[in-house]
């Protein structure tokens, strides 16, 4: 900052008069050092992973239903992986076919839904209980929901859940467990995060090119 006297002509233009002068202070600039753009990128792929992982609510019956097992009492791991099979299986939408095990017949329909050619065969990956499923990279979601007069079996295809909430109760019927079938398929959140943590090291490496010319 300069500061020093002026001789300035009067109003009249005869004489002149001194002023004072101060040289006016620079505007202050700021610069985006590649640390804090490193930074930013992340933050906006940490952003995107939790947006993409955000629960997918399924329900009875919805556009991800695969099909249903009316009075599925066989619930061991080989019946069920059984009921899931039979499902893909079944080629005609809304169409039904029967599931043998021992003396029990269980029926299974197939939804309205198409889904193209789905992957298979169909095998158990992970059982559990509660409303709440991390899915990972399970094709298939199979429920049990039983009640003292009876239950049923709903079976829903996973596309690209990172995790998923479904019913605790259906028509009286509760929640009784849960069943994660392959086989295994990509995650795209994955592929995503590292595609922007791949942005912020490019980012940095333009800034630091920049910053030495």
């Amino acid at each position: 900052m300069l500061s020093g006297l002026l001789l300035d002509p009067g109003a009249s233009g005869h004489g002149f008069r001194v002023v004072n002068y101060t040289e006016p202070k620079p505007m202050k600039r700021y610069r985006i050092t590649p640390g804090i753009a490193v930074v930013t990128t992340f933050c906006v792929a940490v952003f995107a992973l939790s947006f993409n992982a955000s629960a997918t609510l399924l329900n009875i019956g919805d556009v991800h239903e695969l099909g249903s097992i009316p009075l599925s009492i066989q619930q061991g791991d080989t019946a069920i992986t059984k009921y899931v099979n039979a499902l893909i299986e079944l080629s005609t939408l809304g169409g039904s076919g029967h599931v043998i095990i021992g003396s029990h017949d269980n029926l299974v329909t197939r939804s309205m839904n198409n889904f193209g050619t789905l992957p298979g065969p169909a095998t158990l990956m992970l059982k559990g209980k509660g409303n709440t499923v991390n899915v990972g990279d399970a094709s298939y979601l199979l429920a049990h929901y039983g009640s003292s007069s009876g239950g049923f079996s709903e079976v829903w295809v996973l596309h690209d859940f990172a995790l998923t909430t479904i019913p605790n109760t259906e028509n009286g019927h509760r929640l009784c467990s849960w069943a994660l079938f392959g086989p295994a398929q990509a995650i795209p959140d994955g592929s995503t995060t590292i595609g922007l943590f791949s942005s912020a090291l490019a980012t940095l490496g333009m800034l630091r090119c920049f910053r030495r010319s």
